[in-house]
């Protein structure tokens, strides 16, 4: 039985896969892509098969924001990429994995 981590890498080069596939119809055209996105949303929505998680209003957000600090972070593809990884088998984002890290490391100091 292959392990987690290979299985997720190969979904994750599946997935890259159609999405390079997807774009190449569009002639890697970001504004025809997005447009295509947006109408297959919309006919998505409207089959009501589906739920969407709307984006949260501007005021919600901002109740939310308790981080008010942020800090640029310069990663290899590669890095990202296991972080990605590591995160999405957390039911995480990447950004919030690394914030664990980092706090964890400095509650040893």
């Amino acid at each position: 039985m292959e392990n987690k981590e290979n299985i997720e890498c190969s979904i994750m080069d599946e997935v890259r896969e159609m999405r390079r596939k997807i774009s190449a119809e569009f002639g890697n055209d970001l504004n025809q892509l997005v447009a295509y996105y947006q109408e297959l949303e919309n006919e998505m929505r409207e089959s009501g098969k589906y739920k969407f998680a709307d984006l949260p209003s501007e005021e919600s957000k901002s109740e939310k924001d308790v981080f008010t600090s942020f800090v640029p972070v310069q990663l290899e593809p590669e890095e990202l990429e296991k972080i990605e990884t590591l995160a999405k088998a957390r039911g995480i984002s990447p950004e919030n994995l690394i914030r664990e890290w980092v706090v964890e490391r400095i509650a040893v100091r």
